[in-house]
């Protein structure tokens, strides 16, 4: 469970990484 807790975060950053090219293409697409 504790290598869990340690790899949690990094899921955060690569979700937050993934959202914002997402936002990034959908603006370009939406221009």
């Amino acid at each position: 469970m504790s290598t869990k807790s340690k790899f949690e975060p990094w899921r955060d950053f690569i979700w937050i990484f993934k959202i914002s090219k997402w936002s990034q293409i959908s603006s370009l697409l939406k221009v």
